[in-house]
């Protein structure tokens, strides 16, 4: 089984959860939200912003 935890919004949210041992994580931290079209964009590496 794999934990994913959700909602991290700060490094020490993330370091913590690391520390518990947590697989993954998402949320505001690492990136806000977005379309699809602009996830396409950073995956292929069009998205010169961050």
């Amino acid at each position: 089984m794999e934990l994913v935890a959700e909602g991290v919004e700060s490094e020490q949210q993330f370091l913590h959860l690391k520390e518990l041992g947590v697989d993954s994580a998402q949320g505001y931290f690492f990136h806000p939200p977005m379309s699809a079209a602009s996830l396409m964009k950073v995956l292929l590496g069009e998205d010169r912003s961050g």
